[in-house]
């Protein structure tokens, strides 16, 4: 899997999950690199606006060197929404 195939449906699932703009939704990728291994992981994070309430979604990391994609507490390959509901 590439980064441009993740960035994109990291956005296909933040735009299914409705936003009537009471939420701000933002893409983190954090690359790690460390005993040998290089990892960039991924989640979303939604902040309620004018609230200190954030929540984040895990969603794997895919191996730089293989390019190959590991699924985390969520799946970035599956079609359901931040909340969970299925599109």
């Amino acid at each position: 899997m590439t980064r441009d195939y993740a960035i994109e449906r990291l956005n296909i699932i933040i735009n299914k999950s409705g936003n009537d703009g009471s939420y701000k939704y933002n893409i983190s990728e954090n690359v790690w690199k460390n005993y040998g291994k290089n990892r960039t992981y991924y989640k979303i994070v939604r902040k309620r606006a004018n609230s200190k309430n954030i929540t984040e979604r895990p969603f794997g990391y895919i191996d730089n060197d293989t390019g190959e994609y590991y699924a985390g507490k969520n799946d970035l390959t599956q079609n359901y929404n931040f909340d969970g509901a299925k599109f």
